[in-house]
């Protein structure tokens, strides 16, 4: 899974971070899912993650970056994300945005 999040703040910027709420949960949950061997027989899940910064434009690098390591479901962005998702569907992978 690829993971956009935005979950860090470039110096001198007044950016939120809702990432940092939402990463803690994504990692939790596929720890139990990961951890139930019920649910994904001979499978685990793992992610790995971009940055946004909340920037639309770093969002859109992430995206296009996720692509060239063969991930197959997009987790995120949180914020902006209909360019995002444009991309996404253009190779057909699925975006669950938050």
């Amino acid at each position: 899974m690829g993971y956009i999040t935005g979950s860090e703040k470039l110096a001198g910027t007044l950016y939120r971070r809702p990432g940092q709420q939402i990463s803690g949960a994504l990692t939790m949950a596929l720890a139990e899912i990961n951890n139930d061997t019920s649910v994904l027989v001979d499978h685990t899940l793992d992610f790995t993650i971009v940055e946004t910064y909340g920037d639309e434009l770093e969002s859109l690098k992430g995206t296009v970056l996720l692509i060239s390591q063969n991930i197959s479901v997009y987790i995120g962005p949180q914020e902006t994300c209909i360019h995002e998702a444009k991309v996404a569907a253009a190779f057909n992978i699925p975006m669950i945005s938050y």
